[in-house]
């Protein structure tokens, strides 16, 4: 199956029968009859033949009958594209190969080259045909010989082959599979889980390996079936169980994110030789795995606690390169404000800087409720930093009255002074007492343009720069472990509604921008990920139960909001990196000011 950029793989293994390369292939073709929607399968490294045949690889009837063999692969082989192992006899040396097999045809042979010193009593490495693959006759096929990889050029989709030991070392294309045969041992698992995970990372493309399973031998060696598939470091598939059963793995390789990473990156494109392979897209497509659609929650307690560390010395470090030991935050009693608030406590507890020199300002106006200005005096008094109440009502009613607005007139401006004056306040007490302002404001208000420009958009260090609001919701949650006496508070905060109670109290941002998890969704797969539309609204109907209409509108707000607000972002205060997604001007991401 192919579509919206997703491509079905399985890996394979099976009760591989020693010698007897035609009982395989019907099996072979057996297990590739039970999962037809995966475009590509792949078998282990000579699973034709066996991998512990030994000198038994010369016998001329195995040989013949493994020619019988890949005849009946071809014969019973569809559109859906066949890996297999097996050996291959050329000008009188035998070579331990993979063949690719499709709708009756081998469209390529290539060979291992990195041999083990027992492997070279048997097989010749294809050493000399990784740079120049050769044409052979073979079964009434011309067949490159050689390293060569396999493109299909409507898709701009490429795969190439490893074998065994070659891993990392032959093919730079998107996909690389390696038939393996690798013999378990104490921390093999783990051993090829770090190699395949860091190959992908290093070559930015999905690896994939399968390897032979325990039914294979046990005279001196045993084997695991290990199956791996790790697409630039993310997991698809990790599998090994000592089993002698059928094992077939299936997954989605996304490959719309292989090729923007690839992008972003300026890697090497295929070259020739290749051969083309075809690809027909699929009517309807269902996703094998799990999508991940809270992309910045943490996942566990280490990935919290790497984010809080990096958030906190980066705090540090700005503080004593300009020689400050002082910060002042506006806490609203809100799920930003609160985590900046812990951040600095974090980053002053670790360095030895008294807490007193945090200075919290809660100021309600307007249309503050009492729950969130009690949340904000509950969270000052218990982390015991020094907290002050400042109501600035009659000062903005006061401003009201200076720009000619009518109190009444609950718009835009309404709300934008009482944003601004909090930071007025802020940045001048700061001044009075040499301390610098710590700004609040998510990523994904950075995104979206939730902010008020030289309002709560602005600061002089920005603490939440680099989390989106589902992190920065995970990450209260994690502070509540951290401190327990203020666990039922924290609680509070996240379970509150999200509000800028700039109009009333029940305001709720949601109702107006959206629900963050789906924007956050959004922002991770169009700007991590480079996904088109079509691929989100595939994803947003079948990950989150939106009907066309609504996933749509959620798309279109999104973008129109992001493109709007950047010259929002072009004058935003530094804030550190966390995930592989910045939005900071002052980092990686470029965007202009003015698209439309």
């Amino acid at each position: 199956m192919f579509k919206y950029e997703y491509l079905k793989v399985a890996t394979a293994s099976f009760e591989v029968k020693l010698g007897k390369p035609l009982e395989n292939a019907r099996k072979i073709i057996e297990l590739l009859e039970k999962h037809t929607n995966a475009s590509i399968v792949l078998f282990p490294e000579l699973s034709l033949t066996g991998s512990t045949l030994g000198d038994w690889n010369f016998n001329a009837s195995v040989l013949k009958e493994q020619n019988i063999a890949l005849e009946y692969l071809k014969e019973n082989s569809t559109d859906q594209i066949m890996i297999v192992g097996g050996t291959y006899l050329y000008l009188d040396s035998l070579y331990n190969v993979a063949y690719v097999i499709q709708n009756g045809y081998i469209l390529g042979i290539v060979p291992k080259v990195y041999l083990n010193f027992d492997e070279t009593r048997n097989f010749k490495s294809g050493e000399e045909f990784v740079n120049e693959p050769v044409n052979v006759e073979f079964l009434d096929d011309e067949v490159l010989f050689g390293n060569v990889n396999f493109v299909n050029s409507l898709h701009n989709i490429s795969f190439g082959i490893e074998i065994g030991n070659d891993l990392g070392h032959l093919s730079d294309a998107q996909i690389i599979f390696n038939l393996n045969s690798s013999a378990a041992y104490l921390g093999k698992k783990e051993d090829y889980r770090t190699l395949v995970k860091g190959i992908s990372l290093q070559k930015h493309c999905c690896y994939v390996l399968t390897s032979i399973n325990a039914s294979e031998s046990a005279s001196n060696i045993l084997f695991d079936g290990q199956m791996l598939a790790y697409q630039n470091g993310e997991e698809l598939l990790n599998v090994s169980s000592l089993s002698f059963n059928d094992n077939v793995s299936i997954f989605d390789i996304d490959i719309e994110y292989l090729k923007f990473i690839r992008m972003h990156n300026c890697f090497n494109q295929i070259t020739d030789p290749y051969v083309e392979f075809d690809l027909y897209e699929s009517e309807d497509y269902v996703l094998s795995n799990i999508i991940d659609c809270n992309p910045f929650v943490f996942k566990n307690e280490g990935e919290a606690e790497e984010a809080i560390d990096i958030i906190v010395t980066s705090l540090y470090h700005r503080l004593k390169h300009i020689g400050i030991n002082k910060v002042v935050i506006g806490v609203s009693g809100g799920l930003d404000s609160t985590l900046a608030l812990l951040i600095a406590h974090k980053c002053f507890t670790k360095y030895n800087i008294p807490t007193s020199n945090i200075l919290a300002y809660s100021m309600p106006a307007l249309a503050t409720g009492s729950k969130s200005q009690q949340l904000a005096l509950d969270l000052m008094n218990g982390l015991q930093v020094k907290g002050t109440v400042l109501p600035i009502g009659n000062e903005i009613k006061s401003h009201f009255e200076l720009i000619n607005h009518d109190e009444s007139v609950k718009n835009t401006t309404y709300e934008n002074v009482q944003a601004r004056y909090r930071t007025f306040v802020l940045m001048n007490v700061s001044n009075s007492e040499k301390a610098i302002v710590i700004g609040t404001g998510d990523m994904s208000e950075i995104a979206l343009g939730w902010s008020t420009f030289n309002g709560d958009q602005m600061s002089m260090y920005n603490v939440n720069a680099g989390l989106p609001k589902t992190a920065i919701r995970s990450l209260v949650g994690h502070f509540a472990k951290i401190y327990p006496d203020l666990q039922f508070v924290l609680t509070d905060v996240i379970n509150a509604t999200i509000t800028p109670e700039l109009t009333s109290s029940s305001q709720a941002t949601e109702d107006i921008i959206g629900k963050y998890e789906i924007n956050d969704f959004i922002l991770n797969q169009i700007f991590a990920r480079g996904s088109s539309y079509e691929r989100l609204m595939y994803l947003l109907e079948t990950q989150f139960q939106l009907d066309e209409e609504v996933a749509s509108k959620y798309y279109h707000n999104f973008m129109r909001r992001f493109k709007q607000n950047q010259f929002k972002r072009l004058a935003s205060p530094e804030g550190v990196k966390i995930f592989k997604l910045s939005l900071s001007p002052h980092g990686a991401f470029k965007f202009p000011g003015d698209l439309k």
